[in-house]
């Protein structure tokens, strides 16, 4: 399963959080590099993502997340 976090009305991901694969309820950023993050629960993973994007110079008020399908 992975949340995406987008800006504005863009359609490509400024990140995305990723389901860990051994410990389902554990999640991860994943990096533009494609590094992963250490594993935290959603709720931080999700703050971290944004407070990444905001520091790469995303205006934080166009980010919103798309829930997984």
């Amino acid at each position: 399963m992975t949340w995406k976090l987008l800006c504005g009305d863009s359609r490509k991901p400024v990140l995305t959080v990723v389901q860990d694969k051994k410990y389902q309820t554990m999640w991860r950023v994943k990096l533009p590099d494609g590094t992963l993050t250490d594993m935290v629960n959603l709720s931080r993973a999700k703050d971290a993502a944004t407070l990444i994007a905001g520091r790469e110079g995303d205006p934080l008020h166009l980010l919103h997340w798309k829930a997984p399908c």
